[in-house]
């Protein structure tokens, strides 16, 4: 006669119990994405009117970039100061963000397209990444606004400059005609 065989399951202690808890919800970190608050938001890819993400960026006489439906909708209510300063605005008119559009897409698709994590890389390491990232962003964004001030005050110059010599140009003219009607009138009287 053979006696039953006793299955013997390991004793397992506490901090073996929580150790193993540690190691699953490590597991689950590791396999999750990161959250939007994780990816850090970098607010000056956001408009300032409607807090969302800007898909298509303008910049108006303030150097603010706006998404253009929200500025639109706001000088349609016949405001004619920034959003964010207060300050009467020159004029209404808004110049294409090509490169914060840029920018942002650019950030987004690295977003979409990385790894969750790799593997011994922790959420701090991530942040810390993410925010020389966002640094390094803003920084471009920083210059990118400096350039886009710089093209727009030469667009004012040149507009000067135009104008200028719109006006000396039809002061020639008006000028050029005066002389021919003198020619004229005296020309065909002093030959007499």
């Amino acid at each position: 006669m053979s006696l039953p065989q006793l299955v013997v399951s390991p004793v397992r202690t506490r901090s073996d119990i929580i150790n193993s808890k540690v190691e699953e919800k490590t597991k689950k970190t590791k396999e999750r994405r990161l959250s939007w608050s994780e990816i850090c938001p970098i607010n000056s890819f956001l408009c300032p009117i409607s807090g969302r993400l800007l898909h298509d960026p303008v910049i108006t006489a303030d150097g603010h970039s706006y998404e253009k439906v929200a500025i639109e909708s706001w000088f349609k209510t016949g405001s004619k100061t920034s959003p964010i300063t207060g300050a009467i605005l020159p004029h209404t008119s808004t110049i294409q963000n090509h490169g914060l559009r840029a920018a942002i897409n650019e950030y987004m698709n690295r977003m979409r397209n990385s790894k969750p994590f790799e593997d011994n890389v922790t959420i701090g390491d991530n942040l810390k990444t993410n925010e020389k990232k966002v640094q390094d962003l803003e920084e471009d964004c920083a210059t990118l606004q400096k350039e886009i001030i710089k093209a727009e005050k030469e667009r004012i110059r040149l507009l000067d400059d135009l104008t200028f010599l719109e006006k000396k140009f039809i002061a020639r003219a008006s000028d050029k005609n005066n002389d021919r009607k003198k020619t004229t009138r005296y020309g065909s009287g002093g030959g007499g």
